[in-house]
């Protein structure tokens, strides 16, 4: 794992994006630190439940989008500077209230990352 402050990954998240849709759970990113290009997903899990990476999609304001599992050195997700990305996970629901999501991954430029936020549901 690379040192970067939790504090600082923390930001990446945007609060308040936290919300049920009609296929699943979506919350979103934005990249306010540095352009990074992911190279693999580790984990992402709501209150310590691990997701199925086959069933997380990264979109992009573009239209574009990556699934999770997918991501690799050889298919990487570039996450530009100040650039949005919904993430999305299929077949997930979540009741009212504050929710602990974790996130793991690696970059290519900056080693892996792992942090934890809080976000609620209403």
């Amino acid at each position: 794992m690379s040192f970067v402050p939790e504090s600082f990954l923390k930001q990446v998240y945007r609060a308040g994006s936290l919300q049920n849709t009609p296929a699943g759970v979506q919350f979103a990113l934005k990249n306010t630190l540095a352009r990074a290009t992911v190279t693999q997903i580790e984990e992402i899990t709501f209150d310590q439940t691990p997701c199925d990476l086959g069933q997380v999609t990264f979109s992009f304001p573009d239209g574009s989008s990556l699934v999770a599992g997918q991501i690799s050195p050889d298919n990487p997700l570039t996450f530009k500077i100040n650039q949005q990305v919904t993430v999305a996970v299929a077949g997930t629901k979540l009741g009212a209230g504050s929710h602990e999501i974790t996130i793991g991954l690696k970059t290519r430029e900056y080693g892996g990352f792992r942090f934890t936020v809080t976000d609620s549901l209403a």
